[in-house]
């Protein structure tokens, strides 16, 4: 069953992303207030362009910038909006109908001692338990924005390598907590 949950933003980031990204935001709109496309393709792509409507927004970089600025600049955005979770998501990344609901109930659930949940991928072993983690994934994860401006964000240095390694240490070291994995599933790259 496809639960929404509106005060939460899911930020995706594309780059020349196939005619599949249709089908992986219309689950993810369906679960989440807004979604911010960021096209860092360099120039608008059409398939990308006809998705804009009242809950999806699209921002479209000049460049390629990569995928931390362009995580940050998606943020910047439902900032302005003001929602203060935030789900990012890659182009290529499936959820399951309650995957949002489950992780926004696990953060709530987790408060301080968690500063940020994940899904896993690997739907050939799925493991139902909670476990904790040292770095989670960028897509599929979700946060809280008072978290992700105490460390200024994604490190801008980065372009794509890295990128969630270095986001995960800085959240747990800034905010003294433990990061916390959720094993329900996420689909990567189309797998559903």
């Amino acid at each position: 069953m496809i639960v929404k949950v509106i005060n939460v933003c899911a930020v995706m980031t594309t780059f020349n992303p196939s005619f599949r990204v249709v089908e992986n935001l219309s689950r993810i709109v369906s679960q989440v207030g807004v979604v911010v496309v960021v096209n860092d393709f360099g120039e608008p792509v059409e398939i990308i362009e006809k998705l804009k409507n009242k809950t999806v927004y699209v921002l479209n970089n000049e460049e390629n910038l990569g995928i931390a600025k362009s995580l940050n600049r998606g943020v910047s955005f439902a900032k302005k909006l003001g929602f203060k979770y935030i789900l990012t998501v890659d182009d290529d990344s499936l959820f399951e109908d309650d995957y949002v609901s489950k992780l926004y109930s696990k953060l709530l659930d987790l408060g301080d001692a968690a500063c940020l949940v994940g899904g896993m991928y690997d739907s050939v072993n799925p493991r139902k338990d909670l476990s904790k983690k040292i770095v989670l994934i960028t897509s599929g994860s979700l946060f809280r924005v008072k978290d992700f401006d105490s460390i200024d964000g994604f490190n801008e240095k980065l372009f794509i390598d890295y990128v969630d390694f270095d986001f995960c240490l800085r959240m747990s070291k800034k905010t003294n907590s433990n990061k916390a994995y959720v094993y329900t599933l996420l689909f990567h790259n189309n797998q559903l």
